[in-house]
């Protein structure tokens, strides 16, 4: 009988989806199935392969965030819309 591959099933968080610009969020994966590559957009032209990064939003608008997850099996990717959402700061 062979080996059972499963594509894996990605899952994140922030530490924050809202704020003020020049806003730090920590993001953590929860992906499953045993990723052994990832690679995120923070929707900011930034991008991490990192499992729990960090990014800086210094704009203010509404941030579209995508995580793409591999391993044996295949890819899966979750984009969440207007994910984080920056304001301008009050003087």
């Amino acid at each position: 009988m062979g080996t059972l591959s499963y594509l894996p099933v990605v899952a994140f968080s922030a530490s924050r989806t809202s704020g003020k610009a020049s806003l730090t969020v920590i993001f953590t994966e929860n992906s499953t199935k045993s990723p052994t590559f990832r690679s995120w957009n923070f929707g900011d032209k930034s991008t991490s392969i990192s499992k729990n990064p960090v990014n800086k939003y210094a704009k203010v608008g509404k941030y579209t965030v995508s995580l793409t997850v591999k391993n044996a099996a295949g890819s899966n990717t979750k984009t969440a819309s207007n994910y984080i959402t920056i304001s301008k700061s009050v003087s």
